[in-house]
């Protein structure tokens, strides 16, 4: 065993302190430039966010880098390999799951959301399902999805700024939030999306030259790598492998103990072998993908609807690579760990199972490879978090303030105000949410947004798009369903009621609700939609073919419901007609 190798950082020794200089500047250096790109763009100002921009998105290549950047975040980059490091096998399907939903939001969303489109996907829905109730619904769902999205991000931020600069928590959570809203507040969209792009970039390099030093060091055998890490992870679970660890890797009971205790540091939200918490995962992992807010306003900006499917194929092809090379990174953890026990340097850190893939990167490369990895989750936090910022911003701005309190007629100035105001309020519950969520998984949290937007935004999607006798009554009612009830089963789930609210027996068994609220909501929109005979509800399935042809062909202007009652107004108030 190389002495490199087993040597313990310095830094890692006794009470937190901060990193290396090294590690520091390489993530100072990679913000400064990342805040000088925000300043740049400064001079387009905010309504570069609510205005068509198609020389970013000219090619499906480039769209693609920037659906991927917006995409994946720290909680993919870091929270899959901890939890791979600590469930072995089981958390592979999160890696499914990340490329899982793009072929079907590209081959079925895509185009239609691109025509059918202005800045929001509530204006697909809303072409032909006109009720401002339905927007508002998905409003204040876009909302709640970018909220618990942006949490994730808040503690993934405020553990890597404390644990490179030696901060609490707290102060961490406080600091890193502050400069993303910042950052979110000083650029717009163009700004935002070439952030996008160069995260895309930097992230799969890490990522890669990650893969290729874990493989480089097991002699470039994959089938060793999966073999010697499924042996190592059944003796660590099945107990009593003190004598193998003894025998094979020269380890003692001591740093056995402490590596089972780094393995079980990481929550149990993935470890059920139950079929329906297992099918509600999936679910989750599918259909939350389509209805992202923040991934479906990027198809709104296109330069057309085949380059707006073009880059979600190609942001599939970049989201494979990366969950492949992230499946060699977990597993290398695994092995690399047990034979070198670098995570056992960190036990004082009670949160380390989060930290594990830069504590692989300083075994690999000591501080100034784990400074560069900690860049790029940084640079990673603020192109999400200004991504998620900007499409809670529009929701609010677009479709409740212009939309429906204004009836189109908002000045941009107001606009701008109130989408910088929203940016405001979002962080700062983010960051309060965040720091309450302190030492939880970070893909848990995200997956609890994703599990709100397949509940309440895919069902009403896909059913206004692809079901003719869907009626925005049926909407509303099933996506209140949807979303109330995946609240209140995620609020009384075990990883809400016992792990963040600290209460005994959560009354909810199960992980993730997605497998009843989604259920609910396509139940709700059908059994409604059936039952809505109203003047309004036979109006929208009427024009159904309209719906069809413009998001087909990108042709046709948007109808105007009016029903007799208002026909009726306008008579009265105007006989010469």
């Amino acid at each position: 065993m190389a002495a490199a190798w087993t040597a313990l950082p310095v830094w890692a020794a006794g009470e937190r302190q901060p990193t290396s200089l090294s590690a520091i500047a390489a993530c100072l250096v990679a913000l400064l430039i990342a805040l000088f790109g925000a300043r740049f763009a400064a001079d387009r100002g905010y309504a570069a966010s609510y205005a068509h921009a198609d020389e970013i998105d000219r090619d499906g290549k480039r769209g693609g880098l920037a659906l991927t950047g917006a995409y994946l975040s720290a909680a993919a980059f870091l929270g899959i390999p901890a939890l791979i490091f600590a469930h072995g096998y089981d958390a592979l399907i999160l890696l499914a799951g990340l490329v899982a939903g793009w072929p079907l939001l590209a081959l079925l969303l895509a185009e239609r959301v691109h025509n059918l489109s202005i800045l929001t996907f509530a204006d697909a829905i809303s072409w032909r399902l006109q009720h401002p109730a339905l927007r508002v619904l998905l409003a204040i769902s876009a909302l709640m999805v970018c909220l618990i999205y942006l949490v994730a991000q808040m503690v993934g931020a405020g553990l890597i700024v404390g644990f490179l600069f030696g901060f609490e928590y707290w102060l961490a959570v406080v600091i890193a939030g502050g400069m993303m809203m910042a950052y979110t507040l000083m650029c717009g969209r163009i700004a935002v999306t070439w952030l996008q792009i160069v995260k895309a970039i930097f992230l799969l390099v890490c990522t890669a030259l990650l893969a290729g030093l874990v493989v480089w060091k097991l002699g470039f055998s994959a089938d060793a790598l999966y073999e010697q890490a499924l042996e190592l992870k059944t003796a660590l679970e099945a107990g009593g492998s003190e004598q193998l660890f003894e025998e094979i890797m020269g380890i003692d009971t001591g740093d056995v103990e402490a590596l089972m205790l780094n393995t079980d540091a990481q929550s149990d939200f993935f470890r059920s072998r139950d079929p329906i918490a297992i099918l509600s995962l999936g679910l989750t992992l599918v259909f939350g993908v389509l209805g992202l807010p923040h991934l479906l306003m990027r198809f709104a900006y296109a330069r057309s609807a085949r380059i707006a499917r073009q880059s979600a194929l190609w942001a599939a092809v970049w989201i494979g690579v990366f969950a492949a090379l992230l499946a060699i990174i977990g597993m290398g953890i695994v092995v690399l760990n047990t034979e070198t026990h670098f995570m056992a340097s960190f036990v004082n850190f009670h949160d380390g199972g989060d930290f594990s893939l830069l504590f692989l990167a300083h075994a690999l490369g000591d501080n100034i490879f784990m400074g560069i990895v900690a860049a790029a989750c940084l640079v990673a936090l603020l192109a999400v978090t200004a991504g998620l910022g900007h499409a809670a911003a529009t929701a609010v701005a677009h479709d409740l303030y212009a939309t429906i309190m204004m009836q189109g007629q908002a000045k941009p100035t107001s606009e701008r105000r109130i989408a910088r105001q929203t940016i405001v309020v979002l962080f700062v519950f983010a960051i309060l949410l965040g720091i309450a969520c302190a030492g939880h998984s970070i893909a848990a949290i995200v997956t609890l947004a994703l599990a709100i937007a397949a509940s309440a935004n895919a069902p009403v999607l896909l059913m206004a798009m692809f079901w003719q006798g869907c009626t925005s009554r049926g909407a509303i009612a099933g996506g209140i369903c949807g979303l109330l009830i995946a609240l209140a089963l995620m609020l009384f789930s075990p990883f809400v009621w016992e792990s963040i609210l600290h209460q005994d027996s959560a009354p909810f068994t199960y992980a993730l609700p997605t497998l009843f609220s989604m259920s609910a909501a396509f139940l709700g929109i059908w059994i409604f939609s059936l039952t809505d005979h109203s003047p309004r509800g036979k109006w929208e399935r009427a024009h159904w073919a309209e719906q069809q042809f413009r998001a087909t062909v990108d042709l046709g202007e948007r109808p105007v419901f009016q029903d007799q009652e208002s026909d009726d107004r306008n008579q009265a108030s105007n006989p010469a007609t």
